[in-house]
């Protein structure tokens, strides 16, 4: 839920995911990543228990032809930039 009929949802593995927006800008790919997170961050589970908060990174398919590997693998780095981020504001 929460993404659109087009895009792809995939585990990659343990509790890490990967979404694919096909033709979306960048800034479209955030602000939908941003309502999913603000809607998981306000959810419980039965019993009531807060769920965990998601962290994310986004990177456009820069090439075509551009792996899937270096695609995840930029990704992955933009998540550690946005939680360091998210740390220095924090303080």
């Amino acid at each position: 839920a929460g993404v659109r009929t087009d895009d792809v949802v995939a585990r990659i593995g343990g509790d890490e995911f990967g979404v694919v927006f096909p033709g979306a800008p960048l800034f479209a790919a955030d602000r939908i990543m941003r309502r999913l997170a603000d809607d998981i961050a306000s959810s419980t589970i039965p019993g009531g228990q807060q769920v965990p908060t998601i962290a994310w990174g986004i990177a456009p398919a820069l090439i075509e032809g551009t792996s899937v590997d270096a695609i995840v693998d930029a990704a992955d780095r933009a998540m550690y930039r946005q939680k360091k981020l998210g740390r220095v504001r924090a303080v």
